[in-house]
């Protein structure tokens, strides 16, 4: 009879790594998740502009705060001391402090480097939003949810 034992979550293994860490958690997961609920607040909440605008505000607020938190962690990680005007001008400034800090932090090379990363990441992230968005708001109409002038732009 064959005795089964589970992998000991201590070990790391090649190829079985523990997964994103906080960084890419809020690259890959938290951001794009931030601005799709932008996004389908826009679009469900369309006729009613005033609260549209108010709820993709602090959607825009919440995508300023997770990039601040970003740049906390890799600025730990590179052991780089942040102003203590950074927060601010992130939440003000948005994706040109992101660029400073990038610039900044890495060096010129790397940060100009850095910085396309950021934009493809933006353009990526971008990308995806309107093709999920896309299909999403489709199979609301197609289940009645929305109404289909939303598809109109009306």
């Amino acid at each position: 009879m064959y005795e089964f034992t589970p992998a000991d979550p201590a070990l790391n293994r090649p190829g079985h790594e523990t997964g994103l860490s906080e960084k890419r958690k809020i690259l890959l997961i938290y951001i794009p998740l931030a601005a799709f609920a932008s996004m389908m607040t826009g679009i469900v909440l369309g006729e009613n502009q005033q609260t549209a605008g108010l709820v993709q505000l602090v959607f825009g607020f919440v995508i300023n705060v997770l990039a601040l938190v970003w740049a906390k962690f890799d600025a730990d990680e590179r052991q780089y001391a942040l102003s203590r005007f950074f927060p601010a001008a992130v939440l003000v400034f948005s994706v040109l402090a992101i660029a400073y800090y990038l610039i900044r932090s890495r060096g010129a090379r790397g940060g100009l480097i850095s910085t396309g990363l950021l934009i493809s990441y933006i353009v990526g992230v971008m990308f995806a939003l309107i093709v999920v968005g896309s299909i999403v708001t489709v199979l609301m109409v197609a289940a009645g949810l929305l109404t289909e002038k939303v598809l109109d732009g009306s």
